[in-house]
């Protein structure tokens, strides 16, 4: 996605909100579009969702801790169906010895 000047954003936010959404969201879309067209529809759902949050958080802080925690869900939930997939290739392990 090429070098994340984070001074301009930050400049870009304070001097200018308005420009500051529609390039982030025009910069977003244009990532999304660049990837697989089997994930673009899940990352768009994503990126919802993160919005959705961010709006409804209060601050950036808040937001910040509301994204932290979904995150640490997903990794839950990919631990959890991994530990399963484990299982079950071990007791295929087991059957096949």
């Amino acid at each position: 996605m090429g070098s994340f000047d984070f001074d301009y954003w930050q400049e870009l936010a304070q001097n200018d909100p308005a420009v500051y959404f529609q390039m982030r969201e025009a910069t977003i879309s244009g990532f999304i579009e660049t990837c697989p067209d089997r994930m673009r529809p899940c990352l768009r759902q994503m990126q919802d969702r993160i919005d959705v949050l961010r709006a409804c958080a209060g601050s950036p802080i808040c937001a910040t801790c509301q994204m932290m925690a979904l995150i640490d869900d997903c990794l839950t939930d990919i631990s959890k169906r991994f530990g399963e997939i484990r299982e079950k290739v071990e007791a295929m392990d087991k059957q096949q010895a």
